[in-house]
């Protein structure tokens, strides 16, 4: 941040510790040079605390006294961590077939040999082998469980739109110009204050606040329509 002569954006994936020492340390840097934390983290019911928030329930708590502009990504909702349907949650799934069809031999072999837990030291020859054969074949029934890709997608400045081509990650600029159909999401300004246990009570207002929380369209078919999208964005990765 400091060699940066730009603002910059924080995505957060799991523990906040990092981020949170970070504005304990240098507060008047975080406040300067932070344009805003894309948080992947937290539950949107009063009591719960989700998977991530436990990871340090304390780091939580000081991020959302830091006073840094925070996009929040709940991770669960009224019904938990893995529902596909409720308008604050950014939870989906798709099988790795889904998502990674039609790559080519380099990629299959990363995504096959990172996904596959394996502990092998030799690994451009376990990257070889992993893009392909039974491993390969076994690998793509696995359902993967997805959060945090919205807040990526939003933070680079795209959307989910409908295209001749199929759901794709567009930027914000091309949907105006060619009245594309969107999936329909939006970063609502809330209220929001931790509790010492590091619960967060929070609600929608139109009142001058640093806190946004994610909302979308309900339905499975974001799921659908997610899935669709990131495979596209895979394929464009260079061989």
């Amino acid at each position: 941040l400091t060699a940066s002569d730009e603002r910059m954006a924080i995505s957060v994936v799991g523990s906040t510790r990092i981020l949170a020492a970070a504005c304990l340390q240098a507060p008047d840097l975080m406040r300067t040079k932070v344009s805003g934390v894309w948080l992947n983290a937290g539950s949107t019911v009063a009591g719960e605390l989700e998977w991530n928030v436990t990871l340090d329930s304390s780091a939580y708590r000081v991020l959302w006294q830091s006073g840094l502009p925070i996009n929040w990504f709940p991770c669960a909702t009224e019904n938990g961590a893995f529902d596909p349907e409720p308008e604050r949650g950014t939870h989906w799934s798709a099988t790795h077939g889904e998502l990674l069809a039609g790559l080519g031999s380099p990629w299959r072999g990363w995504f096959g040999y990172g996904l596959s837990g394996s502990d092998r030291v030799d690994v451009e020859q376990a990257m070889e082998e992993s893009g392909q054969g039974e491993s390969w074949d076994s690998l793509m029934d696995t359902r993967r469980n997805l959060w945090s890709t919205a807040s990526l997608v939003m933070a680079a400045g795209r959307c989910l739109a409908r295209t001749a081509e199929g759901w794709r990650f567009v930027p914000e600029s091309e949907i105006v110009a060619d009245h594309a159909e969107t999936w329909p999401w939006r970063l609502d300004q809330i209220a929001a204050k931790p509790r010492d246990d590091a619960h967060v009570d929070w609600h929608k207002t139109n009142e001058a606040s640093p806190h946004r929380i994610f909302g979308r369209q309900s339905g499975s078919d974001y799921g659908r329509a997610m899935a669709e999208a990131l495979n596209a964005r895979l394929l464009t990765l260079p061989e």
